[in-house]
């Protein structure tokens, strides 16, 4: 069984090996290094890209995200039981704009993200293997089904006058939403 720490290096050093096999030059950040755990050079400015690794198993509904500034792309590599690990590589603007932002004692900038699994599966299906980072992703992708959230929209919580929502509010959210989707 893995700890929650190689769990989290095995999907950073996962997604590493995919960006260089597929032409992409980058590094890994040194261990506890802020906010962001790779560089990557596509052509022009280096894109610093955060890696989150979650279970996409059942009982594993979202995942959270630190919304401090410093990173510019979110790989997701999602892990189910007896099936090859997935990944996707999302713009900051994209996460932004779609998901659930939430107060959090958690992150250094008071914000978090909230991102329901759902997310993966059927609005940014787009991302998956997005190897060369472009910024739409790959629109042969797209799902088939209506996503449930439309762009510009944050999962339809209600708002704190700071424009943000609890995080339970948001886990209660992406709960009923994924049962919705079910």
């Amino acid at each position: 069984m893995l700890t929650m720490k190689q769990f989290g290096d095995a999907g950073e050093h996962y997604v590493l090996a995919l960006l260089a096999f597929n032409g992409m030059p980058v590094a890994k950040m040194p261990d506890g290094w802020p906010v962001y755990d790779c560089i990557a050079q596509p052509a022009g400015t280096p894109q610093r890209i955060t890696v989150k690794t979650t279970s996409l198993d059942a009982a594993k509904q979202s995942f959270f995200v630190d919304k401090s500034d410093g990173w510019d792309w979110l790989a997701v590599v999602g892990v189910k039981a007896g099936d090859r690990a997935r990944v996707w590589l999302i713009p900051r603007e994209t996460v932004e704009r779609e998901a659930s932002i939430c107060q959090s004692a958690r992150s250094p900038s008071g914000k978090g993200i909230v991102i329901a699994h759902y997310l993966l599966r059927e609005g940014w299906a787009v991302f998956e293997n997005n190897w060369t980072l472009d910024p739409l992703g790959d629109p042969s992708l797209a799902p088939t089904v209506v996503p449930l959230l439309t762009p510009g929209r944050k999962a339809g919580l209600t708002k704190r006058a700071n424009g943000t929502a609890s995080a339970s509010a948001c886990q209660a959210h992406a709960t009923r939403r994924l049962r919705l989707a079910a």
